[in-house]
């Protein structure tokens, strides 16, 4: 019965934390799109003071939602480099393990011990 229950509890975990990463992702893409719109509006001449207040609320609720997920008893830290890794293109995933290759071999020069994460 108590291995029913942790196994429950495990599912519910990993679902909790999916649910904060689409939140997360789709915060991240807004406030992505608010910066390039900023930019194209700036080369245009427009003001941009309501998309700069759109870019506030949208990191402020970025912000929520971290402080939400670390109630939850989740690492901020390792939602962050989770979820970000999560949008990287196979291009990308491949560049940050090959960087990952190369600190470690810096690592091992000075006598560090081998990192998962830079």
């Amino acid at each position: 019965m108590q291995q029913n229950d942790a196994v429950r509890d495990r599912a519910a975990a990993a679902d909790q934390l999916r649910q904060f990463m689409e939140r997360i992702k789709l915060l991240e893409k807004e406030r992505k799109g608010l910066m390039a719109d900023i930019r194209d509006a700036r080369r245009q001449g427009r003001d941009v003071t309501y998309l700069q207040k759109d870019l506030q609320a949208a990191g402020d609720d970025l912000k929520d939602v971290y402080a939400e997920a670390k109630r939850c008893g989740f690492d901020k830290d390792a939602l962050a480099i989770i979820t970000r890794e999560s949008l990287e293109t196979e291009s990308e995933r491949r560049a940050r393990q090959e960087f990952g290759i190369v600190l470690n071999l810096y690592r091992a020069a000075i006598g560090l011990p081998k990192g998962d994460t830079y």
